[in-house]
């Protein structure tokens, strides 16, 4: 259905870096006016989205600022190491700042994005459709600008897949190894992830079952590829998970105890998860978009396919079934869906793109085009009207309390005086001070007053951000402050005491 541009033009690098500046120029330009706003506000129903920017920074704008790295005072470095280490050269290059992290990772996932898939025609298509069925969908495009693993985590398995593809079209054993590389740094960027290893075996086991030409060589790509897997994931052992054994172990057993719900509770989880998720106003028409996709790619499957659709489908759809564990978990904040949104995304335009590239006469083969061109404005038209709807919605309360921790621990001698607190990372972004959490029974929570000697605490009215860590030990915060502040970000109610 898309002819009216020849392949002469795809074919031309020239005419290819136009078109990736283009479209990346583009995607990052919608993202300008969020660069310092606050998460929206129905983003999620937990505090994450506005507190973990800042807790998955501080130790490393901590070691900046003072020097202390700080390995043991909360969780997230030693969870989050890659990702650490892109934000460290951009915060030593442009200054510390929430705008310098959140525009770091999103030229960086735009330019993944764009450079993974930017080498034909279709996929230039398919990188055109997904920027309107995928990047402007309203949970992607939010956690896209949020300093936050999710997203790049995201990206790398997809890119896994890409050279997963390209190693067979190039029959290439060495893509192989690239193609594990990039999606072992799924969980080099958030441990979270450690459960994509299996995707891209389970792809090649797929792959290996439904092509008509079974031999050697294919057994032997399976190996190799879950070989390079092994390596990289014995290297995070090796390099990072064994120096912090005691440390990630502590973490882990803290966040996966009664992980699971039980085989009766299955029916009722699923149920609930749809629709707290999938099937709530943002997400439910891209679901059902997904759906159809779903049904109308198998039917292509067995259909004369193109290879290139055919792998990748297979590619997505094992990505698919191993997010399926989703569904099993008793905790699942937004954040945790996000590479199961961008699965979706990316398998639905993958399929539109199919179809709408396919040459032919028939009928019912046209009104499936149509009827997909169709959904891609309406899609479209959806997405761009929860973009104004969230252009018109920000808030820029925790730029404005941050530069007033500024205000107030400048010129002070001892940075390391700490501002502490669940929320204090997120708020002090332009201090110079360490900026520490505190959560009871997990980090720092033993009479923190006289162990970490604050400067600022930050916290809830009813402090239940840091599970009542200083009130469950006798602690009365107001009655250690010299001067009392108070915010509300979004839906949290916060108090700013000053201890000197």
């Amino acid at each position: 259905m898309i002819t009216f541009i020849s392949m002469d033009f795809y074919s031309s690098t020239r005419n290819k870096i136009w078109i990736g500046l283009l479209l990346a120029s583009c995607m990052i330009a919608l993202h300008f006016p969020f660069l310092k706003a606050d998460p929206d506000i129905h983003i999620s129903t937990s505090r994450g989205a506005n507190t973990d920017e800042g807790l998955y920074t501080c130790q490393i704008r901590n070691f900046i600022n003072v020097g202390e790295l700080g390995m043991s005072d909360t969780d997230g470095l030693v969870k989050t190491p890659l990702l650490s280490a892109v934000l460290y050269p951009a915060f030593k290059i442009f200054g510390i700042s929430k705008r310098t992290a959140r525009t770091t990772l999103l030229v960086l996932f735009i330019a993944a994005f764009i450079l993974g898939l930017h080498w034909n025609k279709f996929t230039i298509i398919w990188a055109s459709i997904a920027s309107i069925i995928l990047l402007l969908e309203y949970y992607i495009f939010h956690f896209s600008h949020y300093c936050l693993a999710e997203i790049l985590s995201s990206i790398s398995i997809f890119l896994g897949l890409v050279f997963l593809w390209r190693s067979e079209k190039n029959q290439s054993n060495s893509l192989l190894i690239v193609a594990a590389f990039f999606c072992s740094l799924a969980y080099y960027f958030k441990i979270q992830y450690i459960y994509v290893l299996p995707i891209l075996p389970i792809a090649l086991v797929l792959q290996f079952l439904v092509t008509n030409k079974k031999n050697k060589a294919q057994g032997k790509r399976i190996l190799i590829v879950s070989a390079a897997l092994l390596f990289f994931l014995l290297l995070y052992l090796l390099c990072w998970y064994w120096p912090n054994k005691e440390l990630l172990n502590f973490v882990l057993s803290g966040q996966t105890q009664n992980r699971w719900i039980l085989l009766e509770q299955l029916p009722g989880r699923i149920s609930y998860v749809l629709k707290k998720y999938f099937h709530n106003s943002y997400l439910f028409p891209f679901t059902v978009c997904f759906y159809l996709a779903l049904i109308l790619g198998m039917i292509r499957m067995f259909n004369k396919p193109s290879k290139l659709f055919k792998f990748l489908f297979i590619g997505l759809l094992s990505w698919m079934i191993v997010e399926m564990h989703k569904f099993c978990i008793t905790y699942l904040p937004t954040r945790y869906v996000i590479s199961f949104i961008f699965q979706m995304g990316m398998l639905t335009s993958l399929v539109i793109t199919e179809y709408l590239l396919a040459k032919t006469n028939r009928l019912p083969f046209k009104m499936v085009q149509i009827f997909l061109s169709v959904a891609l404005v309406f899609l479209g038209s959806i997405h761009i009207k929860d973009y104004i709807s969230s252009h018109k919605n920000r808030s820029f309360e925790m730029e404005k309390i941050d530069a007033m921790m500024a205000d107030l621990s400048f010129g002070r001698a001892d940075r390391r005086k700490p501002i502490i607190g669940p929320w204090a990372p997120s708020l002090s972004w332009q201090s110079k001070n360490k900026a520490i959490p505190v959560w009871k029974h997990y980090f720092n929570d033993h009479d923190p007053i006289n162990k970490l000697d604050p400067f600022i605490i930050v916290s809830e009215l009813d402090e239940e951000d840091s599970n009542q860590a200083y009130s469950s030990q006798g602690i009365h915060l107001d009655s250690l402050a010299s001067k009392s502040y108070f915010a509300k970000v979004n839906k949290w109610d916060l108090k700013l005491l000053l201890l000197d």
